[in-house]
């Protein structure tokens, strides 16, 4: 299993950190996130060589391929997501489905955006975060099914966005977790929270009650896995290599 360190684009201070915990072999990519306006950070992290996953920005930093009026301002952020793909050589760019609007109009934005074999398309929480009356696209695996089908992109499994998925619908977890597991991910996030909630938060590992061995045991050997867990730290990534010490316990697929 590749591990992955979830960082943005505007983290320069963990630069350093980052080299360090990769030589010390704590995880095996990056996934960074395109944060709007950073195009000048993209020198710092090309003299990396660390491989790259890149995450476009979601709809909360700008990017709602949902909204038909955004469709401009999303094109150009996912150009700008596609450079720093292309600067750092990396092999695929996440996009978020958008919120609102129809899914039919995320496929035909998502199509706009560039090759989408080069593309990972990740599940969301059924409610937004920062507004919970606007309903998230691709928060269940009936409409994933749709969107990836129309797209031809492949799969970032955010279990946690499942979970708070499956409890804002009353569907079990990990029936919820199965059926979008049976779409084929590629890719897998994963951090902790409070099993019952229907709001995304990225514990780290060991403070909320998620099961965690059991959603590790269900992800693929051969899969990506990024953690997606807070860092407290400002000048340090020890809490990030505490959560893969955390995983390194549950299971052998990680060494």
């Amino acid at each position: 299993m590749k591990i992955g360190l979830k960082l943005w684009s505007t983290n320069k201070n963990y630069i350093n950190p980052a080299i360090e915990a990769y030589k010390n072999d704590f995880y095996d990519y990056i996934e960074l996130f395109y944060v709007p306006g950073s195009l000048d950070s993209l020198s710092l992290w090309k003299n990396i060589e660390i491989p790259f996953i890149i995450h476009a920005p979601h709809t909360t930093a700008g990017l709602n391929p949902a909204s038909l009026s955004q469709f401009d301002s999303n094109l150009k952020l996912a150009k700008e997501s596609f450079q720093f793909a292309e600067a750092l050589k990396a092999d695929f760019v996440i996009f978020h489905p958008g919120m609102a609007g129809v899914p039919q109009e995320t496929v035909r934005q998502i199509r706009s955006f560039g090759d989408t074999s080069k593309m990972l398309i990740e599940n969301k929480p059924y409610h937004s975060i920062a507004e919970p009356n606007l309903l998230c696209r691709g928060s269940t695996p009936e409409e994933f099914k749709y969107i990836l089908a129309e797209t031809n992109a492949s799969f970032c499994l955010d279990m946690g966005h499942a979970i708070c998925a499956a409890n804002s619908l009353g569907r079990d977890k990990l029936e919820f977790i199965d059926e979008f597991i049976s779409l084929g991910p590629k890719m897998f996030h994963l951090s902790d929270n409070d099993l019952n909630s229907p709001i995304d938060a990225h514990f780290n590992f060991g403070q909320g009650n998620y099961p965690l061995k059991l959603l590790f045991n269900k992800i693929p050997s051969d899969s990506m896995l990024s953690i997606e867990t807070n860092k407290a730290y400002p000048d340090s990534l020890r809490d990030f290599e505490a959560d893969v010490l955390y995983l390194r316990q549950l299971g052998e697929k990680i060494q």
